[in-house]
């Protein structure tokens, strides 16, 4: 870490630590959505898509790694959703667990804001299925490789207005 920024950091209080990863998070959101649309303005979804997932992929596998070092987490079910919430992978959404197990959680997006802006801009949905898959289960797996994945509901797929994606993580012995 520089040290400047390390000076700074470490001189704020607690509320307004919260709010700086907050901001972070949603930056890093920002980044993305800007070069998810200019992407796609000059290739195409396709080719953005196809891009986005290969960026998925790594970023991922990363975040897992490093929040399970950094909170030690130990592999778990329970130490993988907190990671879920710590990482910037699902922080642009609204979502709940509902179900939550030894051996199998689930994860419900219940708002999604990249989608809902790209509709207010008049955008049709961006077909997150394939990054989705890449980035949700590449996270499991590498946070633990015994985790599995599954989608259970993403776009392309049909949804409601309160259930955009969601995901299965089931634990093998």
């Amino acid at each position: 870490m520089n040290r400047h920024f390390e000076r700074e950091i470490t001189r704020l209080p607690k509320e307004t630590l919260i709010r700086y990863a907050d901001f972070m998070a949603y930056n890093w959101w920002n980044i993305h959505g800007n070069w998810m649309m200019q992407m796609s303005n000059r290739y195409g979804t396709e080719i953005s898509t196809e891009f986005d997932t290969l960026v998925w992929d790594k970023n991922s596998k990363v975040q897992a790694w490093k929040l399970k070092a950094l909170f030690d987490l130990q592999g778990d079910m329970q130490g993988l959703l907190k990671a879920i919430s710590l990482s910037t992978v699902f922080s642009n959404v609204e979502f709940e667990f509902p179900e939550i197990g030894e051996k199998r959680a689930r994860i419900l997006v219940t708002k999604c804001i990249m989608q809902l802006n790209r509709i207010k801009a008049d955008l049709p949905e961006l077909p997150c299925k394939e990054p989705g898959i890449t980035c949700v289960g590449g996270f499991a797996s590498a946070y633990n490789p015994k985790i599995r994945t599954t989608c259970l509901l993403c776009p392309p797929d049909d949804h409601s207005d309160n259930e955009w994606c969601h995901w299965l993580f089931e634990l093998e012995d």
